[in-house]
């Protein structure tokens, strides 16, 4: 399928009240933990996407069973850790990398074979890496150059991984970690820059030994292997990232204020709303849960922006939802400068020039430099009229979608199948909070 939507300037504002989207990477460690807990799990706000559907089917496959109960709340009897059962047919786990970085994990370190399969690309570089970090388990991978289909002949004795990252990976430490999970001794897994850590949250929550040392910019996570966790109940915080659209939108467009409820608030995955407020952003959080897992609700204001500077170190935050602040920077009073985005990961760099190509086909000013992205804010609404290939990006398509509110004249986005994976209803979330929709079906 190849969907597109166009938006439109509205005519007023954004008004009313949203509860943000269900964090998939807290719920997919929520449901793995479940079937590899002892006894029952409840997990409540999981988003119900077509890679969730996925999810659920690969665990009743390992022998978990899954039962919806109502919208995005489900009831998990785990297999206890070592109890999974040997799948009859390849797993699929749709376009979801993160999702095949953390089944192949799980795998690795049990004795049974399998097969991913699906329509994730992890890369070359990716697909190297993982399955050379994986064996060390003593499991038997191969795969394809760029990933999947990938098949795993877990060791029947795992051997526990001590790893010293090269560069951040919050996918390939989820994989690491999963593996450890079933090998006797201390795993320990270094990395040279922070990355969220939901899955050492969560396996905390079910019982596992997880330590966590700093070490400069990085971290020391330390994993105690074998432990017998247990199941329990678990609330699925709402996507920071997918919560920015609407916050955004509120900031940018005159006459706004919304609130967006039970946002997660983890400090790994806040950098742009506070990259925001540096931009003299009105935004503010209520009702904060400060848990390890903290959540709270965000209450978003229309206000003039100023640009700013990011320190490289932030880059690794700010990567995946990058686009949508770029837009925000092009409304801001002088030039942004986004640092070292480029350098994140393998292929950044030719996502960032993707990104600036299609905002500056919005009207938008914007430009790649070495690995950082430039933006040069303007009085003028953008001239929109135009229509951008989202290519597979999520965050592209929402930010030409998020364009296009702004502009004089809409924005049309095409390929944009990943923001529908990702997030199912986020027009019909949206156009709620218009007086009349703003965001169409092309």
């Amino acid at each position: 399928m190849n969907q597109g939507w166009v938006a439109h300037p509205p005519i007023n504002g954004l008004n009313g009240v949203l509860r943000a989207p269900g964090d998939q990477a807290v719920g997919q460690w929520a449901m793995l933990c479940g079937l590899l807990a002892v006894g029952e799990t409840h997990i409540t706000g999981l988003l119900e996407t077509a890679d969730f559907a996925h999810l659920v089917a690969a665990i009743q496959a390992l022998g978990g069973q899954a039962t919806r109960l109502a919208a995005g709340h489900w009831r998990l009897s785990g297999r206890g850790l070592g109890g999974l059962t040997e799948p009859s047919r390849a797993l699929q786990v749709g376009g979801s990398a993160a999702l095949a970085h953390q089944l192949a994990g799980l795998l690795a370190s049990h004795p049974v074979f399998a097969v991913l399969d699906g329509a994730a690309r992890l890369g070359t570089t990716r697909t190297h890496h993982l399955l050379s970090l994986l064996r060390g388990t003593g499991a038997r991978l191969r795969g394809r150059e760029d990933g999947l289909p990938l098949a795993i002949i877990g060791a029947a004795d795992a051997l526990p991984l001590d790893v010293q990252l090269p560069q951040p990976s919050a996918q390939i430490k989820a994989a690491l970690l999963l593996a450890g999970l079933n090998a006797p001794g201390l795993s320990r897994i270094v990395e040279p820059e922070a990355t969220p850590d939901h899955g050492e949250i969560m396996l905390r929550r079910f019982g596992a030994h997880v330590a966590v040392q700093t070490e400069g910019r990085g971290r020391i996570v330390s994993l105690l292997g074998q432990p017998e966790l247990h199941g329990t109940e678990v609330t699925i915080p709402g996507d920071p990232d997918l919560a920015a659209l609407p916050v955004i939108a509120a900031l940018l467009l005159p006459g706004s204020r919304i609130s967006v409820h039970a946002v997660g608030l983890n400090p790994l995955r806040g950098a742009l709303f506070d990259v925001l407020r540096q931009m003299g952003a009105a935004l503010v959080a209520t009702h904060t849960h400060n848990g390890e897992e903290p959540i709270g609700d965000l209450v978003a204001a229309h206000a003039p922006l100023h640009a700013v500077e990011t320190a490289w170190e932030l880059a690794p935050a700010l990567v995946r939802s990058h686009p949508l602040l770029a837009v925000a920077a092009a409304t801001a009073t002088g030039s942004t400068v986004l640092r070292g985005l480029g350098a994140v990961r393998p292929g950044e760099r030719a996502r960032m020039t993707r990104v600036a190509a299609s905002l500056r086909q919005c009207g938008l000013q914007v430009d790649v430099d070495d690995d950082d992205l430039v933006v040069h804010g303007q009085s003028i609404a953008p001239h929109g009229g135009t229509h951008i290939s989202a290519a597979g990006d999520a965050f592209l398509a929402l930010a030409g979608l998020l364009t296009g509110l702004l502009a004089r004249a809409p924005v049309r986005v095409d390929q944009a199948d990943a923001l529908n994976r990702l997030w199912p209803d986020f027009a019909t979330d949206l156009n709620q909070m218009f007086a009349s929709p703003a965001v169409e079906a092309a």
